[in-house]
């Protein structure tokens, strides 16, 4: 499970995330619109004027990770050739929020799974998360569920 996946089901607060994580476009459009946020120059002046700090969200806002210029979510359902000979197959999970903030991370990870022989996929247009039953606060299958899905 990942790191936001473990607070998604820790935190009465991650209820932002529990709506965002199943759906894919939903996080690429509130990762577009934080993207402004960070480059436009509002990030500096809201950190500036003091704003953040006096609706609570300074912290908070620290935390935000740096969303990258190309997402990985274009990667999702296509297959990589291992490099070689094929020794087995995968299914790979770029993640949730990683796939808008960990793009060239998924990339490098791809890159290593093909250089071991490693033939496999995203998960395509029905994420594994969904289909793992987490989108429904069923945190115990994905396990089982990703073993399917290879």
């Amino acid at each position: 499970m990942t790191i936001s996946g473990r607070f998604c089901r820790a935190s009465p607060r991650g209820f932002a995330y529990r709506r965002l994580l199943p759906h894919p476009p939903r996080i690429a459009f509130f990762a577009r619109l934080l993207r402004v946020y960070q480059r436009s120059g509002l990030q500096t002046l809201a950190r500036r004027s003091g704003v953040l700090r006096a609706m609570g969200l300074a912290e908070r806002e620290a935390l935000l990770p740096r969303i990258d210029d190309q997402f990985f979510f274009l990667r999702l359902g296509k297959t990589f050739h291992p490099v070689g000979e094929r020794r087995r197959r995968v299914a790979f999970f770029g993640g949730c929020v990683a796939q808008v903030t960990f793009s060239a991370l998924n990339e490098a990870t791809i890159r290593v799974l093909r250089s071991n022989g490693l033939r496999g996929s995203g998960s395509g247009k029905t994420s594994l998360l969904r289909r793992a039953g987490v989108s429904r606060g069923r945190f115990e299958t994905p396990l089982a569920t990703s073993r399917g899905a290879i």
